[in-house]
């Protein structure tokens, strides 16, 4: 006799029940502020935020969805919106959520939820082509009123961000859907009330987010094209079209990681500083074009940032100060090899006659080295005198180019240490609105390279220790008053590791990084 399987009995799915009940995969009874199967277990009870569940609905399947067409049918019957007894603390419990899930799922299932920015809402975006070019001169209006601001770097680079961009763009369908992926990412992060947990207002946030990301892929999908399609005689006002590109896609990059494929904060880094610079490597036969155009980085990092006189670093902390100081110091102490070829020197003949090059330098002898330490002290004097530039750091990227940037993946330690400086400064302008792309960006960077450093024999360095120490607590990741076990178990790591090298100390060599003599 066959025997039929027995199959599962069904029960209504929520996307509102705490979090631990989710991990263990059981129905939760969804009883605040506690649930009856946490409360049993001692398991400690938490609820998704709104933005949280509607994210999550966002990405629902069909049959989900129409398991939320029937939550809503439920939610606007006359038995659900009748008034609660407040003797029944289930009910009382059921009633604190109702208004909230009734939005969200009324929301998600109407025709526009699940259509991203190819059918978005009539509200913003919207399939027909009328309403989509509303929405891209919305994005223009958000990128000259604000969002370039985030990305200007220097006096002049206002100028050519307002006016040179957008007309180049014109021309150039991947400078104009990047500046769209910015401008749009830029509402997503900050709509008209950032502080608010209105699900229509998270709605809005995530399209904002889904256009981000069609506008950025087109962009990378038509610059690809370009590149193949690149003339070996291209016009100066190409490559600047190229090297504004690679800046935006760097923000970008830093911006909007892809949850799914979790990177770590130095190779994200890595990936935008490879970005940012990479528009040098078009060519070096056109390289001295890229000079002289006008939208040139390398021009406006030369000749249009004003000189600061001496008294502006007495602006800055005493702890700023002398971790500069030790900066400058181990530059002139620390050999690092030359990983490009134009940064080595002139073959020397040894006493045998014998032509040699050596390939390990000071790295105060590096001219990307040296403009880099350079270049840092002088974007912390900017940020001691409120400079309205607020991404001036980003010139640190430049003046550094392709030599600090292969050293920076390559996991040296000197450039691994430079790059600290680079976090605390993006740390520092996270504080001002224009800056909205910032977030933890910082913290992240100083926490993950000081995890490196800590167990290299670099940190034995005299100032090392002092160094990082002053980096974490610039980013917040340590306070004087308030140590997570963490933060301690790391400092008391950091403690054991440091030991000053007097001269006659030899540093044993890792990641090919030695000590002058």
């Amino acid at each position: 006799m066959e025997i039929k399987a027995r199959k599962r009995g069904a029960h209504k799915k929520s996307r509102w029940g705490c979090t631990s009940c989710k991990r263990r995969r059981v129905k939760c009874d969804e009883q605040k502020p506690v649930c009856t199967s946490c409360r049993i277990l001692k398991l400690h009870c938490v609820y998704p935020s709104t933005q949280t569940v509607v994210a999550e609905a966002y990405n629902a399947t069909s049959r989900e969805r129409c398991i939320l067409q029937h939550a809503v049918a439920s939610a606007n019957s006359p038995s659900q919106t009748a008034p609660i007894s407040s003797s029944s603390p289930s009910s009382s419990a059921s009633a604190s959520k109702n208004l909230a899930a009734r939005q969200a799922l009324i929301w998600m299932t109407s025709p526009c939820a699940s259509s991203g920015i190819s059918n978005p809402s009539p509200l913003t975006f919207s399939s027909t082509a009328t309403s989509n070019r509303l929405l891209e001169l919305e994005l223009l209006h958000r990128w000259s009123t604000r969002t370039w601001q985030a990305v200007c770097t220097s006096p002049g680079c206002d100028i050519v961000l307002l006016n040179g961009v957008p007309r180049i763009s014109m021309k150039n369908s991947y400078l104009l859907n990047s500046i769209f992926a910015l401008s749009a990412i830029d509402l997503a992060k900050h709509g008209s009330d950032p502080s608010s947990t209105s699900t229509i207002l998270t709605k809005d946030r995530y399209r904002y987010k889904s256009a981000a990301l069609e506008y950025g892929n087109r962009a990378s999908v038509a610059f690809r094209e370009a590149l193949l399609n690149t003339d070996p005689n291209i016009h100066p006002k190409q490559l600047s079209s190229f090297l504004f590109f690679a800046s935006f896609a760097a923000v970008l990059n830093l911006t909007f990681p892809n949850p799914r494929y979790q990177t770590s904060a130095l190779e994200t880094l890595g990936t935008s500083m490879a970005l940012y610079v990479g528009s040098y490597c078009i060519g070096r036969t056109n390289f001295d074009w890229l000079n002289r155009a006008s939208c040139s980085l390398i021009r406006v990092v030369k000749h249009l940032l004003p000189p600061f006189p001496p008294e502006v670093m007495h602006k800055l902390d005493i702890d700023t100060q002398l971790s500069i100081a030790r900066l400058r110091s181990l530059s002139e102490r620390v050999r690092v090899p030359v990983r490009l070829p134009e940064e080595l020197p002139v073959e020397v003949t040894d006493s045998h006659g014998n032509s040699q090059v050596n390939n390990m330098l000071l790295a105060c002898e590096i001219p990307a080295y040296k403009l880099t330490v350079d270049q840092i002290k002088y974007t912390f004097m900017s940020d001691a005198t409120n400079t309205p530039f607020k991404a001036i750091s980003f010139t640190i990227l430049a003046v550094g180019g392709r030599e600090l940037t292969a050293a920076f993946k390559e996991r040296e330690p000197l450039a691994l240490f430079i790059m600290m400086y680079w976090a605390v400064l993006i740390h520092r302008s996270g504080k001002y609105s224009v800056m909205w792309w910032v977030g933890d960006i910082g913290k992240n960077v100083v926490d993950e390279i000081s995890e490196v450093l800590v167990t290299s024999p670099f940190v034995r360095l005299d100032g090392v220790g002092e160094t990082i120490k002053w980096a974490r607590r610039e980013v917040e990741l340590d306070s004087d008053s308030d140590l997570s076990p963490s933060s301690l178990s790391f400092l008391l790591l950091l403690k054991l590791r440091c030991g000053g090298l007097n001269g006659g100390d030899v540093l044993p060599i890792q990641h090919r990084s030695i000590v002058k003599e």
